[in-house]
């Protein structure tokens, strides 16, 4: 009798902890839903779900390693867990263990064969594997699922885009729009599709679509009566501070100004144009603008010391971007920038790791294309150019200083970059 009270009183005081646990945990109070978790597998060590729940926790304190091993035991304690293969799938994913996630999201839709979020996952591995077509195949099937998937959709999009089907990939986008009207990234991948389009068509490679082709001309409209209004353009190179630059403009100015479109109050706001997404190069600018108002508007960019530059997004590609093995060390970065500069730049595909500073800026017989050319190191010229041009420059915006600012490259890493970036060093004067 008082071993049976005694279990009583350990069940009770389990469920409290656990629902103590979960409540920790949604209160965004993370170290201690850890604790309380741990609390409650040292009461019940098999109970498979603590151990799922504490996994997820330590997946969102970033400790990886750690999520993964619990997930392992919830599922060696209970086998048909399909949550648990979905969120080892995930974390084995952002660890860039590509492979292996892809079995822990086929053996949970095999368990679940309902499960949409896993068939979009899957969809997502495949996608970074190269495997585009059975991606195609899997997202279809995970919309089949969920029609309302706006995800799913805009996920088959960017596949359809990556296979050239432009038409079909902006359906896509759209679609996922009208189910999820809020949707940041969606707006942005309807962006890729016009950018796409236009740099297929500027290099000769694409056809005539007409529902792009008719978007692209309501847009162009609407885009140069706002630069006859506020005659500027920035042409913003990665990582020389054009988010800090685009939200200066914005801030001022308004559409199309914003580099991107954000959320404010929980509402959307329309801040940049499809037709010139962020890092668009001068000479695509130039030509969705048109020359004649190109020549009248001033048009400006920050440019930076090729060193700190490839640096800098060497940084950028490892803190943001799958884990890749050309990340792991600078010299491999700039082995596959190497790589990627080798084509034709029209063959290149659209990616801050397949363009130098000066690709951003030139024509095809290299002559600069902006009026402006500034240096990212010199602040005071900077300012004094804005304000030349009307744009205000208040001191509590700054020029963003990069996390590795501090990074010391050696006398190897150092030629590279003066081989490889030739170039930049050459025409922007370092």
């Amino acid at each position: 009798m008082l071993i049976t009270s005694h279990l009583m009183v350990l069940r009770r005081l389990f469920v409290i902890i656990s629902l103590n646990s979960r409540t920790l945990k949604e209160l965004g109070r993370l170290d201690e839903a850890e604790a309380s978790y741990k609390q409650a597998i040292a009461l019940k060590p098999d109970y498979g779900e603590a151990h799922y729940n504490l996994g997820n926790t330590l997946k969102e304190l970033g400790r990886l390693d750690e999520a993964e091993a619990c997930y392992k035991q919830a599922i060696a304690l209970k086998p048909d867990y399909a949550e648990a293969h979905y969120n080892l799938g995930n974390t084995l994913k952002e660890l860039g263990r590509l492979d292996e996630a892809e079995a822990c999201y086929t053996q949970a839709i095999a368990l679940k064969p309902d499960y949409a979020q896993a068939h979009s996952n899957l969809g997502n591995t495949l996608k970074e594997l190269g495997r585009l077509d059975e991606a195609l195949a899997i997202y279809t099937q995970a919309i089949a699922l969920k029609p309302d998937f706006a995800e799913a959709h805009s996920n088959l999009g960017n596949t359809l885009l990556e296979l050239g089907r432009l038409d079909e990939a902006l359906a896509s986008h759209t679609q996922a729009i009208a189910l999820k009207p809020d949707f940041l990234g969606a707006y942005d991948n309807i962006g890729f599709c016009y950018q796409a389009y236009i740099w297929a068509n500027f290099s000769g490679k694409s056809e005539k679509i007409n529902s792009l082709e008719e978007a692209i001309k309501l847009e162009k409209k609407k885009l140069k009566a706002k630069l006859k209004e506020c005659p500027l353009w920035f042409v913003d190179v990665p990582r020389t501070s054009s988010k800090t630059i685009s939200q200066i403009m914005w801030n001022q100015f308004g559409f199309p100004f914003g580099g991107r479109n954000i959320k404010v109050g929980g509402k959307l706001i329309d801040t940049t144009s499809p037709l010139l997404q962020n890092h668009t190069h001068a000479f695509i600018a130039k030509h969705v603008i048109g020359d004649e108002i190109w020549k009248e508007i001033q048009t400006f960019t920050i440019v930076r010391n090729p060193y700190d530059w490839c640096s800098s997004l060497w940084h950028y590609c490892r803190e943001n971007e799958t884990p890749d093995v050309t990340h792991d060390t600078f010299l491999g970065f700039l082995d596959s920038l190497e790589l990627n500069l080798q084509a034709n730049i029209y063959n290149r595909k659209i990616n801050h790791k397949s363009f130098l500073q000066t690709d951003y800026l030139l024509d095809e017989d290299g002559k600069i294309l902006v009026k402006h050319v500034l240096p990212f190191e010199d602040r005071e010229k900077i300012i004094r150019q804005f304000r030349a041009m009307g744009i205000n420059y208040s001191p509590e915006i700054h020029i963003n200083k990069s996390k590795n600012s501090d990074y010391k490259m050696s006398d190897s890493e150092r030629k590279r970059v003066e081989k490889i970036f030739a170039k930049d060093f050459e025409i922007l004067g370092y």
